[in-house]
């Protein structure tokens, strides 16, 4: 009898946590199919600002309440890992549906209906990711209230995580990305937001002096050959005068001020003699934050390794 009950004791940790989790997934499509997807925009500073100190707030009063059952619930290991599992498996499916395409009919326009072709902006994908930053939140806080030094790597990686999600998800609405077309020898300011497709002015001016390109040999005679390498030499100037000469690539941009200016096109007809470049300008005000998220996780998890292979060597 004992026995029995042991082995159905962790299915059950897991059924109030996996039936949360349905909920807030259900939940998310019912909006999605009765509204269309999130508006991510609607995030953009200050907003993402109060909710972070809203998350504070919920989260402080967690630690206030560290030892009740609901809290130790919310910030338990079953509800994370059912959340994790909830999110991966929409990754899952945002891996395997071409994301932005607007198919018409059958399968494909239920699939997009659901939000599957935008998946970081449909309903059940944020709600399920605002759910697991509270959560973390939470569970920092709980922890910290039965502060113990000797878990500094826990605190450390955990915080880590907490910047990394926020400044990936509430922080993403402040990225700045446009797409601009310079004739070699101009300097201009027009181009058009990259994410809702306007004529728009950008933030700072570019120059394109060269474009310069290299191609592969040629497979057979009259056929075209293909790019090896195609770059620009650029220079980027701010409002207040500051400046910054260099050479740009598809994957090599140029950065400066907090702006990273990537070559995405030319002309594909004139290869080698293209007489413009095509720019991609992105500025994400919370990549730094992002950096020092990476940076603490990494070493608060070689500390948790290190004390549980010592405690291992105690033993």
């Amino acid at each position: 009898m004992s026995k029995s009950t042991d082995e159905t004791k962790p299915r059950s940790r897991f059924t109030a946590p996996l039936w949360t989790v349905a909920a807030i997934a259900a939940a998310g499509f019912a909006l999605q199919l009765a509204g269309g997807g999130f508006n991510i925009a609607v995030l953009a500073r200050p907003v993402n600002l109060w909710a972070g100190g809203a998350i504070v707030l919920i989260s402080v009063a967690a630690g206030l309440n560290a030892g009740s059952r609901a809290v130790r619930w919310f910030t338990g290991v079953p509800l994370a890992v059912c959340l994790i599992g909830a999110l991966c498996a929409l990754a899952l499916i945002m891996g395997l549906t071409p994301q932005g395409a607007v198919p018409a009919g059958g399968l494909a326009e239920m699939s997009a209906r659901l939000g599957f072709n935008e998946m970081t902006s449909s309903w059940p994908f944020v709600l399920l990711y605002l759910t697991l930053v509270v959560s973390l939140g939470c569970l920092v806080a709980r922890r910290l209230a039965d502060f113990r030094l000797r878990e500094w790597g826990f605190y450390l990686n955990h915080i880590g995580l907490l910047l990394v999600l926020f400044a990936a998800g509430l922080g993403h609405a402040d990225i700045q990305r446009y797409m601009i077309k310079m004739d070699e020898g101009a300097t201009g300011q027009m181009g058009y937001d990259a994410t809702t497709g306007h004529p728009t002015g950008v933030p700072v001016a570019v120059t394109l002096h060269d474009f310069e390109m290299e191609e592969y040999p040629a497979e057979s005679p009259g056929t075209k050959a293909q790019p090896r390498r195609f770059a620009s030499e650029i220079t980027v100037t701010t409002p207040d005068g500051r400046s910054a000469t260099g050479v740009t690539e598809v994957n090599h941009p140029l950065r400066f001020n907090g702006w990273m200016v990537y070559q995405s096109g030319y002309d594909s007809e004139a290869g080698p003699g293209s007489t413009y470049s095509v720019f991609e300008l992105v500025r994400d005000p919370w990549l730094g934050v992002v950096y020092v998220g990476f940076a603490m996780i990494a070493v608060g998890a070689v500390a948790m390794i290190w004390k549980g292979r010592r405690r291992d060597g105690l033993e």
